[in-house]
């Protein structure tokens, strides 16, 4: 399998932008908003890209991501895209993780349109 560092940017690219844009919120919603308590990381691993969700509230959290895994040719033309989701209900303190799995991918590989969000459990 043969990944780049060009695709690995544009994983973390899509992945913080939309993290920024979920976490953008006016005084009055952060009291309610779980954005500022949550940590969302990407890790290269040897199948893919392993999406981690960490929560820090106080409470627990019902998370939904979701992502698209692109395979490439060796001469990057387009030969598969496949869309992966995963929801994950994490206690106070614990750590999700989902696998945006390129593992069907021959040649090259990249993850986009990474989301997520996250509500308290009720």
């Amino acid at each position: 399998m043969r990944t780049s560092a060009k695709a690995l940017l544009v994983v973390l690219s899509s992945f913080l932008a939309v993290a920024t844009a979920a976490s953008t919120s006016s005084p009055a919603e952060a009291a309610e908003s779980v954005d500022e308590c949550v940590r969302l990381a990407s890790v290269p691993v040897s199948s893919g890209i392993s999406l981690e969700v960490d929560n820090h509230c106080d409470r627990s959290l019902a998370c939904r991501l979701s992502w698209t895994v692109t395979c490439e040719s060796a001469s990057g033309k387009v030969v598969r895209t496949k869309s992966g989701a995963a929801q994950l209900t994490l206690a106070s303190s614990a750590t999700g993780k989902a696998l945006a799995s390129t593992s069907e991918c021959a040649d090259g590989w990249r993850v986009d349109d990474v989301r997520w969000a996250c509500n308290p459990v009720k």
